[in-house]
């Protein structure tokens, strides 16, 4: 029961072009709203806000990042990289917000239950307020149908990737 599972692995990465031709900076209001209705189509990514910089030239090469709020309040980081003089940028989610408590633990009993078939999990508990920071980990408990306790041991990876593993209960 050790498998390592994750949850938002995907990263994300859009190309866009923000506005107007000819302008000299990256339109930040137009990335900030590209980068909320992405992320928005995920359930496991919804974010509440975005904040990205304000007058970023608009240069080949350059990288910047903004920040994503998600509905719990916890932090992630989108990765920019402006592609060429035209506003033309790919984004990546390179720091995941943790899930809310719900989202969480459903996501939890949904791979335990994948990874499991013949364990029906009766219910799923994670603390609920979760905060993941550099080497912090939570732990959330699934109960079994047939009476038994499978502990899950969640963390956040140095990508800012949230995953976690499962061990028998106590």
């Amino acid at each position: 029961m050790s498998r390592p599972a994750r949850v938002v692995a995907s990263v994300v990465l859009i190309g866009a072009v923000l506005t107007s031709c000819g302008a000299e900076h990256v339109d930040a209001a137009a990335l900030e709203r590209n980068i909320r209705s992405t992320l928005d189509h995920d359930p496991q990514t919804r974010v509440r806000s975005v904040s990205c910089p304000g007058r970023v030239a608009s240069v080949a090469g350059r990288t910047f990042t903004c920040s994503v709020l998600s509905p719990s309040g916890s932090s992630g980081v989108v990765t920019v990289t402006v592609q060429d003089s035209r506003r033309h940028v790919r984004w990546k989610l390179t720091e995941v917000p943790t899930p809310a408590s719900d989202m969480l633990a459903a996501a939890i009993q949904s791979d335990f239950t994948a990874q499991n078939k013949a364990d029906a999990v009766a219910s799923t508990h994670c603390p609920a307020q979760i905060t993941l920071t550099d080497g912090a980990t939570t732990t959330c408990t699934l109960t079994l149908a047939s009476g038994g306790t499978v502990i899950a041991t969640v963390s956040r990876d140095s990508h800012g990737g949230i995953s976690w593993s499962y061990r028998a209960g106590t």
